[in-house]
């Protein structure tokens, strides 16, 4: 189990644009909400009634599947706990009945740095498309204030985090697996 430390920041699509030009590496991101107990066979997950499936995308089609469950403990933290699934668990096609949220993720500092920065581009091609086009998290041990002056994000704080969640952003959309899976790796393969 870890404990994150995270803010939410929503940008300008100008903004965005010149914070993709510093990035150090991007991936694909799709997570889906399952709230179906019997979805995945696995003991790990029998004492939760939901969770988040997470499959990223690199630039070379490589994927990674992962269980998050996350709770909320207030003053930006939260409780996560993660562990990696074999593709071969997860029933692709029946994927398309739950929420999702899917993604170019920009990494503006190293991954698992502290600070981690990243950058989130909302997916709009495919007719998927979401309220927010991109969304900056910073989770940090550290004192947000320096970070958010260093990379110029103090006028942009989510106030109410809550409503900025992945989960929150999530939607359900008449697109196959299979098919979303192909427009999130030719978004990221974009130049």
């Amino acid at each position: 189990m870890k404990i994150e430390r995270e803010k939410k920041y929503v940008i300008p699509d100008s903004f965005a644009e010149k914070l993709k030009k510093v990035s150090l590496l991007k991936i694909g991101v799709i997570q889906w909400y399952i709230d179906d107990q019997k979805f995945i066979d696995d003991d790990r997950l029998k004492r939760y009634k939901k969770y988040r499936l997470r499959l990223v995308i690199d630039n070379k089609f490589n994927e990674n599947w992962v269980i998050a469950i996350k709770r909320d403990l207030g003053d930006f933290k939260r409780e996560e706990i993660e562990f990696g699934i074999e593709k071969s668990k997860v029933k692709i096609s029946k994927l398309k009945n739950f929420k999702l949220t899917a993604k170019i993720r920009y990494f503006l500092t190293k991954p698992h740095s502290d600070p981690e920065i990243v950058l989130d581009e909302f997916l709009n091609t495919c007719n998927v498309n979401f309220d927010v086009n991109f969304l900056v998290e910073v989770e940090t041990e550290k004192i947000f204030e320096k970070i958010e002056k260093e990379y110029g994000l103090r006028n942009f704080e989510v106030v109410d985090f809550s409503m900025y969640t992945n989960e929150k952003l999530a939607k359900r959309f008449n697109i196959e697996s299979k098919d979303l899976i192909r427009c999130v790796y030719e978004e990221l393969i974009k130049k």
